[in-house]
């Protein structure tokens, strides 16, 4: 089952580089936190030890062996499409262009 809010993330493994702060909605949403020394233990531990998610720079990687991983990925590169499709990617990061696929063809395009 994947986590589509946080409150979902209530008693999981998540694992989270060690003196971050992601303000208190993190820790109220009950999971339980894994310090890791840093991103990449954070992906070790989820793909070697069974942590369920890691939390970096407030994105969630998913391990590949859920059964339910192709259908995650697939709905976040769709909304992730989406964004930037729409702009809101762009007011996110603050930038007035985009360099992406967005239609699949794998050649570059230009989002303005």
């Amino acid at each position: 089952m994947s986590a589509k809010e946080l409150a979902d993330l209530k008693g999981k493994n998540v694992a989270i580089v060690g003196g971050s702060s992601y303000g208190g909605v993190i820790e109220r949403a009950g999971p339980v936190l894994v310090r890791s020394s840093s991103d990449e233990d954070s992906l070790s531990r989820l793909l070697k030890n069974g942590d369920e998610y890691a939390l970096m720079d407030e994105l969630f990687a998913v391990r590949r062996a859920r059964t339910d991983a192709s259908t995650i990925i697939a709905r976040f590169n769709a909304q992730l499409r989406d964004m930037i499709a729409d702009r809101t990617y762009h007011r996110l990061l603050h930038v007035d262009w985009i360099r992406a696929d967005i239609n699949g063809d794998v050649s570059s395009n230009w989002c303005r």
